[in-house]
C-alpha cells in the first residue's frame, strides 16, 4: 500500500518522527545531533524518502524526542486507515 507514491510505512515514520520532534521543540539539527545521525538522514526520514532505516535509528530518534516505538505503531495504523 502506498500513500501518494510513498509506502505507508515510510509515511508513518515521517509523520511520527516529525511530530515527535516538533512536540519536543527541537530543530532537525538538534534532534539529529541528539540521536547521533546526520541531519541529511533525518531530513530524508521526515520527507518519507528514506529507505532501509534501521530500527535502532528509529529508536534513537524517538527516544531523543521523548517518544516511543508505540507512537510509530499508532502513526502506521492511522496512515493505513487514511489511505
Amino acid at each position: 500500500m502506498s500513500v501518494e507514491g510513498k509506502s505507508a510505512a515510510g509515511e508513518a515514520l515521517a509523520t511520527c518522527v516529525s511530530s515527535a520532534r516538533r512536540a519536543a521543540h527541537l530543530s532537525q539539527e538538534e534532534l539529529a545531533r541528539a540521536a547521533g545521525i546526520g541531519t541529511s538522514t533525518l531530513r530524508q526520514i521526515e520527507s518519507g524518502n528514506a529507505t532501509g532505516t534501521s530500527i535502532f535509528t528509529v529508536f534513537r530518534l524517538l527516544s531523543a524526542a521523548g517518544s516511543s516505538l508505540e507512537a510509530l505503531d499508532d502513526a502506521f495504523v492511522a496512515t493505513v486507515a487514511a489511505g
